[in-house]
């Protein structure tokens, strides 16, 4: 789940720096933070040793 979420913000990441028009932008920007809190979520339910 981490490396998916991962995956999506780094392509999202990508598709905000070739952005020409603001719909794109904010979709991009909107899936940026899709893969962010995917990881945030793997990351706050492993296990802490």
């Amino acid at each position: 789940m981490f490396i998916a979420g991962l995956a999506l913000f780094t392509v999202a990441s990508l598709a905000v720096g070739l952005a020409h028009v603001p719909g794109w932008l904010l979709a991009a920007r909107v899936a940026q933070g899709v893969g962010a809190a995917d990881r945030v979520l793997a990351w706050a339910g492993s296990p802490v040793s």
